[in-house]
């Protein structure tokens, strides 16, 4: 049994800013999913079109972006971490270190939207300006997640 850090309300304004700067400084990628029509359409996307020289790799409906800065003005559009729904922005987005998930946000219809800190190190930078609460969780759901 491990446990994960699971951040309840969603932050917009300087939270959301001070928590894309902490996850730019701490992570090197990302991922969004482009649900649907929208992963052939994502170049026509706002988010799309600044991100395109940030994209790395792609599978089925998700892109893998290079974090940097050039990224940041991106992932702030939405305006806060709940934000990234369909139709209106790709879905679910998730942060790596060295290839391994340490941050994602996921959200289904008729489900609240949870973002889930999985490195514990980065959890400790967001404290105690972001509100975290510690949740203990299976090695197997965590497999599932990583």
């Amino acid at each position: 049994m491990t446990s994960i850090f699971v951040i309840k309300e969603d932050g917009s304004g300087k939270g959301y800013t001070f928590l894309l700067d902490s996850a730019l400084a701490y992570f090197d990628s990302f991922t969004l999913q482009w649900p649907g029509e929208q992963f052939s359409a994502r170049g026509l996307h706002s988010v799309g079109q600044e991100l395109r020289g940030n994209e790395i790799d792609t599978e089925k409906d998700l892109v893998l972006y290079r974090l940097d800065r050039q990224a940041l003005g991106a992932l702030l559009r939405p305006g806060s971490l709940f934000g990234w729904k369909s139709p209106d922005y790709p879905e679910n987005p998730a942060f790596y270190r060295a290839h391994r998930t340490g941050f994602t946000v996921t959200s289904s219809p008729g489900f609240p939207c949870v973002a889930c800190v999985l490195d514990h190190e980065f959890a400790r930078l967001l404290s105690p300006r972001i509100h975290l609460s510690e949740e203990p969780v299976s090695d197997s759901f965590l497999r599932k997640v990583v």
